[in-house]
């Protein structure tokens, strides 16, 4: 019996030192150029069999295991790239220097300052553009985690059975290409891809080579239910619309798209963090109904993080403890069943009707049935599971943490999109970025320039798994000036698109 038949499985996550690698990631994934990179005369000291990372500007430049290239040009390579952008169109007038025009380009793609990290990630303001940094350049390691499969897996998990929607990195593929009227937008990916061409690539990245990304599957139980997968999946698809594309300066829409993706992963990961520390303990218990187990599991109303006043104390607003306990406890779950344990292997004969048990009519009499197949000794290895600490764990704390924080507060390299602010090391908060706010209020609101009601931005936050009162988010709603208050209107109060 495979376990991700009937329980959610998502690769295994590293910190993300780069808000951009998401996107990154996806762009990497629909080509089958990664083996046609050439980059060794780039690369001092090149390490023979060591795989090439690319990164768009360093801010350390050792690297043990890889051969890391900067692709921000040096004054040689700045040539190459004024020229690549001359030939797509971009001309200044005779008193403007072209290289002048070029690094005004690369200042502007600079991404976010990033923690830990060996250097910046450009912002993929178009698709060639992602392609100045490539998953082991920002990860700084042979074998980095496979990011773009785990936005595939989330998306799967949260999309309606009915949906025939294409995948999220198609999805992103067609809104960042879609613009065709942008002579300029055109003109920077067409300079961009010429540049990337004449340093390493074999063929234009521009070129229609696109691949299906892999097929991911989900039990059925897990796509009938509100989670944050769902709200990631509907919010995905709101935001690859062209209207967005269109209504958004390039690297707006691009820090919208990562905003997006790194509140979706982490907040996915949270929520599976949840699932299993809940179902363990569910499983430990004398007795356990099938109602109990799909109430708890497939309707649990406990949000995953709690957004408090900022007058509170910081001990009650903090929520690092509470992710941290949730993280160690729902991996060492989940690792008993899938690795440890073979209860689900002993219960293979019982389960005649499959579909009927990956459903959400069926999946707490599921739970039932483990419950009573658990032996004495597999009830011993699971209180375990709450009594340690493994180290397994520590890389999906870390993504957790470093995705959903403001990396920078102020300063050149301010981050406006983050969710949680740290007040020491021990203590996280819920205190948004001034734009993150804009973002999720926009996406409900489908389109740009129509307006929603305050009871559905209040819903995307629930189904996100955020608990927040109606008073605390209207205050922030009016401070990013998306909403005036109406005493009488309630939950019907207007919230208007950002833009």
């Amino acid at each position: 019996m495979k376990f991700g038949q009937f329980f959610p499985v998502f690769n295994r996550p590293e910190y993300p030192k780069n808000p951009e690698a998401f996107q990154s990631a996806m762009a990497w994934s629909l080509i089958d150029t990664n083996d046609e990179i050439k980059f060794k005369e780039l690369v001092e000291g090149f390490k023979p069999g060591k795989p090439i990372g690319l990164i768009y500007k360093k801010i350390h430049s050792i690297a043990k295991n890889i051969n890391l290239v900067e692709t921000w040009p040096s004054s040689t390579r700045l040539k190459v790239l004024s020229k690549s952008l001359s030939d797509a169109g971009i001309r200044p007038n005779e008193s403007v220097d072209m290289d002048f025009v070029s690094r005004s380009l690369l200042k502007a793609l600079e991404g976010v300052k990033a923690d830990n990290a060996k250097g910046y990630a450009a912002a993929p303001i178009t698709r060639a553009a992602a392609y100045l940094q490539n998953p082991v350049g920002v990860h700084t390691k042979e074998g980095p985690p496979n990011f773009a499969r785990i936005i595939e897996q989330i998306y799967e998990g949260g999309k309606a059975l009915d949906s025939d929607s294409m995948s999220a990195a198609s999805g992103w593929l067609a809104a960042i290409s879609g613009d065709a009227e942008n002579q300029f937008d055109r003109a920077i990916e067409a300079g961009i891809a010429g540049y990337l061409a004449e340093l390493g690539p074999g063929r234009s990245l521009l070129e229609e080579n696109s691949k299906s990304p892999l097929e991911e599957s989900q039990p059925r139980w897990l796509r009938e239910s509100s989670t944050p997968l769902r709200w990631f999946n509907t919010t995905w698809q709101v935001f690859c619309q062209p209207e967005w594309r269109t209504s958004l300066a390039g690297r707006r829409w691009s820090d919208w798209a990562s905003c997006i993706l790194r509140t979706g992963i982490s907040m996915a990961f949270l929520w599976e963090s949840r699932f299993y520390q809940t179902l363990g303990k569910l499983l430990l218990a004398e007795s356990l109904e099938p109602i109990d187990a799909s109430r708890m599991l497939l309707h649990n109303s406990r949000p995953l993080l709690d957004w408090h006043e900022p007058e509170l104390a910081i001990t009650v607003r903090d929520q690092n403890s509470g992710i941290i306990s949730s993280i160690r406890d729902g991996y060492s779950v989940r690792s008993f069943l899938d690795n440890e344990s073979d209860v689900l292997d002993r219960l293979d004969g019982s389960l005649e009707d499959i579909e009927r048990w990956q459903s959400a009519d069926g999946f707490g009499e599921f739970i039932s049935m483990i419950h009573r197949a658990l032996s004495e000794s597999d009830k011993k290895q699971l209180e375990g599971c709450f009594q340690r600490t493994p180290g397994g764990a520590n890389n999906t704390i870390e993504t957790v943490q470093y995705s959903l924080g403001t990396r920078q507060e102020t300063g050149k390299h301010a981050d406006f999109y983050g969710l949680l602010a740290r007040r020491s090391r021990r203590f996280l908060v819920v205190q948004p970025g001034e734009e993150w706010i804009v973002v999720i209020a926009s996406m409900c609101a489908k389109l740009p320039g129509d307006r929603t009601v305050l009871r559905n931005v209040r819903k995307s936050l629930s189904q996100l798994g955020i608990g927040v009162s109606r008073e605390i988010l209207v205050s922030e709603l009016e401070r990013a000036g998306l909403t005036s208050s109406s005493h009488d209107a309630d939950d019907a109060i207007e919230v208007w698109a950002g833009f």
